[in-house]
């Protein structure tokens, strides 16, 4: 069942309306602010700062770089990063196939028993890589060292959303096959504040500043958090498959706790269309059956690196400037950290005929694995690479 409450048919509303993303998902699962109602599957958590701060840690993958050469006798290897690894760890080195022993960790250097398990030593070049597979301790060993996990400092604006509802005293008091006026017009604004939501999410940019002597926040949006994959075609040029699939395939190369084997596109008709082109002549991406999750029209397809989710996004459609983008999330990136849920207020009566209200909500967003989303921007038109033809004679 779907979070929230709400009244007969189409209506948002009721007793409270503490999460208008499960509403978006009942009345509008098509409507203008997808992402914000698919965060209602997405971590939430509260916060009683207009300031949100959080930890980005890196995850590590297991794979070590040698910062110098070691010779098949030496005892010791130097690694670039050594802050992974500590004694007790084994390592593959991936070009030569031996297994090595840590015996400890001084900075970067590891001293280490060489050719583990009958492996044979030989020279480890500088910059070849190594793999972890697993630490080896022995019998009654004293507790191991802890890896450490040093979490770089982010941080995001709450931003107050407000929309103005109202209704006239004849119009609630007549009766109207459509049902009710007022509930009518709340919902109406709660549509316009999901929408400014939606593009404060994706496009935001965080700032600070005063108005009429009272601060006010913005937020930084998707498009200003995510730094790593990102890939702007240049104007004019079109995009080839090969540039897709690396981008994608760099979105899944990454990890973290929590994290998942899907990402999801939200594009325009363009970038739809575009992907759609290029990926149809591809065997290594599987067209799956169309997924309705949420209720919404999405398309589904199968990599070699984990699962494609396609939405087309109708504020991408809006503008030329943004049909051609590809904004990949992943799901478990996301965190929706509400200051102030939505609430309606209700205005006093100043002797007007008519009843009015706002909306309000206050929030905003962490972005947990930046480099596990991606960005593909000003995509015009697809290349398709040609076999050259054989001309014999």
């Amino acid at each position: 069942m779907l979070k929230g409450i709400f009244t007969y048919g189409s209506s948002m509303v009721g007793d409270r309306i503490d999460d208008v993303r499960a509403g978006l998902i009942k009345v509008a699962p098509n409507g203008t602010a997808p992402f914000f109602a698919m965060t209602s599957g997405m971590r939430s958590e509260p916060t009683n700062s207009t300031t949100v701060t959080w930890g980005e840690e890196t995850y590590f993958n297991g794979r070590v770089q040698a910062g110098a050469e070691a010779q098949a006798a030496a005892t010791t290897i130097t690694l670039k990063d050594a802050s992974g690894i500590i004694p007790s760890h084994i390592l593959l080195v991936e070009s030569t196939g031996e297994y090595v022993y840590v015996l400890d960790v001084t900075g970067n250097m590891l001293t280490v028993k060489r050719g583990l398990g009958n492996s044979t030593a030989a020279i480890i070049p500088n910059d070849a890589f190594l793999q972890t597979i697993a630490t080896a301790n022995e019998e009654g060993s004293a507790a191991p060292q802890q890896i450490m996990k040093i979490g770089k400092p982010l941080m995001n604006y709450v931003q107050t959303f407000r929309q103005l509802w109202s209704v006239t005293e004849d119009a609630k008091a007549s009766k109207y096959h459509s049902g009710d006026k007022k509930a009518q017009a709340i919902d109406a604004a709660i549509m316009r504040m999901s929408e400014d939501i939606e593009r404060a999410l994706i496009w935001g940019k965080m700032s600070y500043g005063q108005k009429d002597n009272k601060s006010f926040l913005t937020m930084n949006g998707l498009y200003n958090m995510i730094k790593t994959n990102v890939t702007t075609v240049a104007s004019g040029n079109r995009v080839s498959f090969k540039e897709l699939d690396e981008l994608f395939a760099a979105c899944f190369e990454q990890t973290f706790e929590g994290s998942t084997d899907e990402r999801i596109i939200y594009t325009g008709n363009l970038g739809m269309s575009v992907f759609n082109q290029l990926v149809k002549a591809d065997t290594t991406y599987i067209r799956a059956s169309s997924d309705n999750a949420y209720g919404m029209n999405l398309m589904k397809y199968i990599t070699p690196f984990g699962t494609l989710i396609l939405k087309t996004h109708p504020l991408f459609n809006a503008s030329p400037f943004y049909r051609g983008d590809m904004l990949i999330v992943n799901p478990a990136s996301p965190v929706i950290r509400w200051f102030r849920k939505t609430v309606n207020h209700p205005h006093a009566y100043t002797g007007v005929d008519a009843e009015t209200g706002d909306i309000t909500a206050s929030l905003t967003m962490e972005l947990h694995g930046e480099n596990t989303c991606g960005l593909i921007r000003g995509i015009t038109s697809a290349y398709h690479y040609e076999l050259p033809t054989t001309v014999s004679g």
